[in-house]
């Protein structure tokens, strides 16, 4: 009978400790039994995290029994403070999720009441003795003041009740970050974004969700994407990366996970004009003005002369000269085609210009007096003249000489003492010779050889004056 009623009180306190444990996962603000024996190292344990540091901060001893599992001063004070429970498995727990294995309990006593000794540890002149939960532990499931650092990885524990330190080996903490977005430029407007992203200890990557600053969205399981912007301007681009945690969604996002884009104008490249430059008849100079901006660069420019013949030229330069000689007269038009590159690609633009080359002509040079070849239309202008007679000589009349005499020369050296050759001023009047009288007769022989000898002198007077003015 009495046999009976142990194992009864056994069992329900079993049962009531199954409760308590219960009531303690289920809620941080459940009151934990007091441990006020010789085992605690915290005698009656501690109520808060405050108390707990409260106390800490004013024991040597504790400073240096915590010291001895590496939690130093600082660590404990900035640590975050969680409630847990240890069990006697070693595990110790958080919100139901074990935070650490392998645990560790340390105490003031070689038996803590379970009956298995701990080892013996000296630490400042004192004597500690440690062992597993399973034989340190005299019930299961005891609230623990769990410390995690800023990772949410587990320190070190503190019982409630009694103020005993438990060390155990931390679970790796899932890690999901987003760690990274690149933007690498392919066009003007097209840019490829890379994401970079952390997710072990048991978190996966299950989307990148892409914001590209211009209203546009794109979700990915891959971590790249391209995107063309549609105007120019400066854009905030952002990802953000969603992790599976403990069956969960988690979504991340940093600075480094944002970047400034800028989108350069469209760009703008034209052949503005072709210039012709007369140099000669059939001598032709040509100047091409083409204009490139916002990241267009002229790389070429091709002529075609019209008669047949072409010419390329390689430059970069937004101004070109050349020149050619066309070898037949008439009408020709000249085409410039400027070659650029834009947004990566291969374009082009055309320049058109005419001109006329000439044929030659037959027309007298007044100057000096030879029939030579000159351009068409050319042929009336001083000093060349259609009227190759002006290139011939004339005879005309000097009157201004003495007397009068027929020279010969060109129409322009004409002067106003030139005469016609038939003009009156060269042909002087005849002298008539005068009448001499009659001497008396004295003899017929005598009469005969005086009027001979008249005449012959008259005449001969006659001929020299003639003479004279020819």
């Amino acid at each position: 009978m009495k046999l009976t009623r142990i194992k009864f009180l056994v069992g329900a306190l079993v049962a009531l400790s199954a409760v308590i444990s219960i009531v303690y996962a289920t809620t941080s603000s459940a009151t934990t039994p007091q441990d006020c024996s010789s085992n605690a190292v915290i005698k009656c344990g501690i109520s808060s995290a405050d108390d707990f540091k409260a106390k800490y901060n004013a024991s040597p001893e504790l400073q240096a029994l915590y010291g001895h599992l590496g939690w130093s001063q600082n660590t404990i004070n900035s640590a975050t403070m969680v409630t847990g429970f240890a069990y006697t498995d070693g595990t110790i727990k958080v919100d139901g999720k074990t935070v650490a294995t392998n645990a560790m309990s340390i105490g003031r006593n070689v038996d803590s009441g379970s009956g298995c000794a701990g080892t013996p540890i000296s630490v400042a002149g004192h004597t500690y003795y440690q062992g597993t939960t399973e034989c340190r532990f005299g019930s299961d499931g005891q609230q623990m003041l769990v410390m995690l650092d800023t990772s949410g990885q587990f320190i070190g524990a503190i019982n409630v009740s009694c103020g005993n330190p438990t060390f155990a080996t931390p679970v790796p903490v899932p890690v999901h970050t987003c760690d990274l977005l690149t933007a690498k430029q392919i066009t003007r407007d097209q840019f490829q974004f890379t994401a970079t992203a952390t997710a072990k200890n048991g978190a996966t990557i299950k989307s990148y969700d892409f914001d590209f600053g211009d209203g546009k969205t794109a979700s990915a399981t891959n971590n790249s994407v391209n995107h063309t912007y549609s105007q120019a301007g400066t854009y905030t681009a952002k990802v953000t990366t969603t992790f599976i945690v403990d069956n969960k969604s988690v979504s991340e996002t940093s600075d480094k996970c944002m970047i400034k884009i800028t989108v350069a104008p469209t760009p703008v490249f034209t052949c503005e004009n072709l210039k012709t430059n007369q140099l000669s008849r059939t001598e032709f100079a040509f100047t091409t003005t083409a204009s490139a901006q916002n990241g267009a660069q002229v790389t070429s420019y091709d002529y075609d002369f019209g008669d047949g013949e072409t010419a390329s030229v390689q430059s970069n330069s937004t101004t070109n000269l050349i020149n050619h000689t066309y070898d037949q007269p008439g009408n020709y038009q000249i085409n410039t085609t400027v070659h650029f590159t834009a947004d990566g690609k291969n374009t082009s633009n055309d320049c058109t210009a005419k001109v006329m080359v000439l044929a030659l002509t037959e027309a007298c040079n007044t100057e000096t007096h030879k029939i030579e070849k000159v351009t068409k239309g050319q042929e009336n202008t001083p000093p060349f003249t259609t009227d190759v007679a002006q290139c011939q000589k004339i005879q005309v009349c000097d009157t201004t000489a003495t007397p009068p005499e027929v020279i010969s020369i060109f129409p322009s050296e004409m002067q106003s003492g030139f005469k016609d050759v038939n003009a009156v001023e060269c042909h002087p009047k005849p002298i008539t010779p005068p009448v001499v009288p009659q001497l008396p007769k004295t003899g017929i022989a005598d009469g005969l050889a005086s009027a001979i000898g008249l005449s012959s002198l008259s005449a001969a007077t006659y001929y020299y004056l003639a003479s004279r003015r020819s």
